[in-house]
């Protein structure tokens, strides 16, 4: 019989793989389906904080004009229902995170008036505070953070009527100012913020907006916002999607076309160049605010979870621009990643690598059509340098990957199995 060899090499470029081994993609970017919500959640906010010392994105509010809080747990991949609850339960709201607190903000009642709460969530603590109220009653708007000090809250609607206001929350001084409107009105929409630029697609007004608005945030007046906009493309005419931003690009996925929906497509705005289409969504989804950018988990993630029409589901558009800076300085890194090469002895791999901190480990194998052929690592581990024995008696000649991620560093080999 002819010796085995096993050939290793740095992998340098970004290789797709998914969480479900009975599917592959050669794209970037793909979509990984992980465990249900605990219930039929909608018209809900996401937000994601590590102020407990622990990655954890959690939900609040939903259909029925909810107060519940729900947990995604990083280490299991599973949800849980918070002890906590809201102190006024809402739907259509918004949320976003200063300083590691949530701000549940706006929405409707059970009523379906449209409310002015502000409640902050310090999942530190456990507690939830009223917070001052926010000056205009609304629901389906948009809530972002800037430069971890300041909410800006954009647009919304009640019942009779669409705003273009922008007002923004000062949470060290709980107060509110007004900052400079859109120039239209707007409802639906999806948004996000990075740096200085707000993002914001479609949305509507009686009638699909048609615009894509951008707005550059003064640094030394955050009241102060200058709005300009371009055309979206026709396919692009939506509203109840979903968006965030990351790396100074802007993710949507989901919501109402002009034809109808749920749609799944997915798109992502790059300042330098425009407009891209990234793989669908595997379960479309219309919603308010269900989706959040999560850098620690899968390589950073465009994490979307519940929503109408399929409103159990979560699923993640992973290895996003951060996973792949991350890879590629990781690999550089002498405390994070693997060794150069893992050893071959006999049928058995010895996979050596550096965890430079606690926390959940993911080290996985997949072959060259990025199907999961093997879990080999995934808990919770203490920092040093690790090793485990990887099998390969029944593997045939050809490529593998292994992907190793580790707090959102990710690191990857390309194998080549000859015998």
């Amino acid at each position: 019989m002819m010796k085995r060899f096993f050939i290793c090499f740095m992998f340098a470029i970004v290789f797709v793989l998914i969480g479900v081994p009975e599917t592959a993609v050669s794209l970037e970017m793909y979509w990984k389906i992980y465990n249900p919500m605990p219930q039929l959640t909608y018209y809900h906010a996401c937000a994601y904080t590590d102020i407990t010392g622990t990655d954890v994105v959690y939900t609040v509010g939903g259909n029925g004009a909810s107060n519940k809080i729900y947990e995604f747990d990083f280490t299991t991949d599973t949800w849980l229902t918070s002890s906590m609850t809201l102190n006024y339960g809402v739907q259509k709201n918004a949320a976003t995170v200063v300083k590691g607190k949530i701000y549940c903000i706006g929405g409707q009642d059970e009523n379906l008036n449209a409310v002015n709460y502000n409640q902050e969530f310090d999942p530190a603590t456990g507690t939830i505070t009223d917070r001052a109220a926010m000056p205009t009653a609304r629901f389906n708007f948009g809530a972002l953070t800037w430069n971890d000090s300041l909410i800006l809250c954009i647009g919304g609607e009640t019942p009779s009527y669409c705003y273009n206001i922008v007002e923004i929350y000062n949470p060290v001084a709980d107060s509110w100012q007004t900052a400079t409107p859109l120039p239209m009105s707007i409802c639906s929409f999806a948004c996000g913020l990075t740096g200085d630029i707000i993002y914001i697609s479609g949305g509507y007004n009686g009638s699909y907006i048609q615009n894509f608005w951008i707005g550059i945030i003064d640094t030394l007046n955050a009241t102060s916002i200058m709005w300009t906009f371009s055309p979206l493309p026709p396919t692009l005419y939506r509203r109840g999607h979903v968006g965030t931003c990351c790396e100074n690009k802007f993710f949507f996925t989901g919501g109402y076309g002009t034809s109808g929906g749920p749609l799944p497509d997915t798109w992502y705005y790059d300042p330098s160049d425009g407009w891209h289409q990234l793989p669908d969504k595997p379960t479309p989804v219309s919603s308010s605010q269900c989706a959040v950018y999560v850098a620690p988990l899968d390589g950073g993630i465009f994490f979307c979870a519940g929503g109408s029409f399929n409103s159990k589901i979560t699923e993640g558009l992973v290895d996003l621009w951060s996973g792949i800076i991350n890879a590629d300085s990781g690999r550089d890194s002498p405390d994070f990643g693997f060794s150069k090469c893992p050893n071959l002895t006999g049928n058995q791999i010895d996979v050596t690598y550096t965890n430079p901190i606690n926390g959940k480990v993911s080290l996985n194998a997949y072959d060259y059509m990025g199907r999961l052929i093997r879990i080999l690592v995934s808990s919770v581990e203490k920092p040093g340098k690790k090793s485990v024995i990887w099998n390969t008696e029944n593997l045939k000649n050809g490529i593998y990957f292994l992907r190793l991620e580790i707090k959102g560093k990710v690191d990857k080999h390309k194998l080549i199995l000859i015998r």
